[in-house]
């Protein structure tokens, strides 16, 4: 019985440990998202309202068949005659119709505005993808850096730890002062304190990334690291990016779509004094005996009307405030894609800086890495032939190690930048 229980406490504390590259996190988020998965039932709603409104203008069949039983009682006031006349009615009737518009200002406009809105909640879902993307990418990079993190203070702390035993060893035997080893214990506490504050981001920024992979349960992550980047020598011009962001931003072309849709209900308020026309064909059979039993006889006894119709609806006082309304309602979406249009400037500008400037951090980064690196050689050199204390040795080895942490920071900042760039393009153009 104890070991059954026993053995029921060991699974129940065992964490799945799940694996993950960059692609299959996005895959896994895209697929998991909420948000994107109710985008998702917008753009087939609104597919399947368009198909609908388009098939208005097809010919519209029509079958209507009543049966009716009616008793009825009429009073009368004639004199000498009876007091009430009732009679009774049956019957069936057959009402057969097909109505074609030929021209109708209101199917068209209606499909028009219906196919806009198909296409701009497609472009909304891009753009609720590429910002899905764009966090998750985000997450994982943080992810990476903060693995990284972790590894660099633990060599940290093993550091300041073998250094903490070293002069204290010294200290004992009176070749190192008291003052040494205080300032040994506050390096090798300090240590340990970064390394617990790098222990909690990881584990934050894990549970970040699995809350946008849409995985309820906290699972241990294994993520696989990404190449390094390579060296970027040339930027492409801030003004072809702009180009590229106001011609595939989704932001701008559903902006567009609303200007396109107000527009076209601009000139159907100005056309509204277009008749409609339709072409109708109807047929109507009545029997009080029995229901038609073949087509042949439905077709023989009943009666049949055909014709093109027309018909005008015009109000002569509402007609120019409907105008004026239309009017304003399309200076409207003209703005609002104006201020779409500058925020996509805006992201583009600012992604594209923070770029330029990731760039400049990444290299300079290296170069003080590789300076860092050459200077705990030498200090490791002059160690050996006495030159220097193991207090100085230890001073060029923490700032090693900084250095790394720096260089490392400076990748995966590196990385989120692009990917930010990208974002704010609309469409993957930095490789």
């Amino acid at each position: 019985m104890i070991t059954v229980k026993f053995l029921g406490i060991f699974l129940f504390n065992v964490v799945s440990v799940l694996h993950l590259n960059l692609d299959r996190a996005v895959e896994t988020a895209l697929r998991n998202n909420p948000t994107l998965s109710k985008y998702r039932v917008q753009v087939k709603s609104s597919k399947v309202s368009y198909w609908q409104t388009l098939t208005g203008y097809l010919p519209q069949p029509s079958l209507q068949v009543t049966y009716s039983d009616t008793r009825a009682s009429i009073p009368l006031s004639q004199p000498g005659g009876p007091p009430i006349y009732s009679y009774t009615t049956k019957g069936y009737q057959v009402y057969l119709s097909m109505d074609q518009s030929l021209f109708d200002p209101d199917r068209l406009v209606s499909i028009w505005q219906k196919r806009n809105q198909k296409n701009s909640s497609l472009f909304q879902l891009n753009e609720e993808k590429n910002d899905i993307i764009l966090q998750v990418k985000t997450a994982y990079f943080n992810s990476l850096k903060a693995r990284r993190i972790v590894e660099e203070r633990r060599k940290a702390l093993e550091r300041a730890k073998e250094n903490l035993k070293f002069i204290e060893n010294r200290y004992k035997l009176g070749s190192a002062s008291k003052i040494d080893w205080l300032n040994a214990k506050v390096e090798e506490g300090q240590a340990r304190l970064n390394l617990d504050k790098a222990l909690r981001d990881q584990r934050f920024s894990d549970l970040n990334l699995l809350n946008l992979l849409g995985i309820e349960k906290q699972e241990e992550l294994e993520l696989e690291d990404v190449p390094m980047p390579e060296v970027v020598q040339e930027l492409p011009e801030l003004d072809s990016l702009l180009k590229i962001a106001l011609e595939r931003r989704p932001l701008l072309k559903s902006s567009k779509l609303s200007v396109s849709t107000q527009k076209s209900f601009l000139w159907y308020r100005t056309l509204s004094f277009l008749p409609r026309i339709r072409f109708g064909w109807y047929t109507s059979y009545y029997s009080e005996k029995d229901f038609p039993g073949s087509f042949r006889e439905f077709w023989d006894n009943s009666t049949r009307s055909s014709g093109v119709y027309l018909s005008m609806s015009f109000d002569l006082f509402s007609y120019p405030f409907n105008i004026i309304s239309a009017n304003y309602s399309l200076d409207n979406e003209r703005i609002s894609y104006k201020t779409s249009r500058l925020q996509v400037i805006r992201d583009v500008t600012d992604a594209y800086n923070n770029y330029a400037n990731s760039i400049e951090s990444l290299n300079q980064a290296k170069l003080v890495k590789e300076q860092a690196e050459e200077a705990l050689e030498l200090a490791k050199e002059q160690y050996r032939l006495g030159s220097i204390s193991s207090i100085e040795l230890f001073d060029a080895e923490s700032r090693f190690l900084e250095s790394e942490l720096t260089w490392v920071s400076a990748i995966y900042d590196y990385f989120i930048a692009k990917e930010s760039l990208n974002r704010a393009l609309g469409v993957e153009v930095i490789k």
